[in-house]
């Protein structure tokens, strides 16, 4: 396991926290596989299964969107990018970790 995702305050049972906090333990992951659940823009509840820091596929090499606002992830099931607004997080499980925003 990251050592930086061992040294934040997460539990490894359920827990519950703030769609921000989940943003940042997905950046921990550092390309770990994570599952994430989020409210799309359309108002649906999507799961995705990917990994962050994947750069093989862009054009030119740089992802484009703004970090600050978005998660840029590779999607495993469906083989493409995706951007995750990082205040519609709902659910986070990586390494063994669960937490669920409030």
């Amino acid at each position: 396991m990251n050592s930086q995702i061992k040294n934040t305050k997460w539990t490894k049972s359920k827990g519950s926290t703030s769609s921000r906090k989940l943003a940042a333990l997905v950046d921990a992951s550092k390309g770990k596989i994570v599952s994430i659940e989020f409210i799309k823009k359309d108002g649906s509840i999507r799961t995705l299964v990917g990994r962050t820091g994947v750069k093989k596929y862009l054009k030119g090499g740089k992802s484009s969107v703004d970090q600050s606002k978005f998660i840029s992830i590779w999607d495993i099931q469906n083989h493409g990018y995706r951007s995750i607004n990082r205040d519609s997080i709902v659910s986070v499980r990586t390494s063994g970790i669960e937490a669920y925003a409030i």
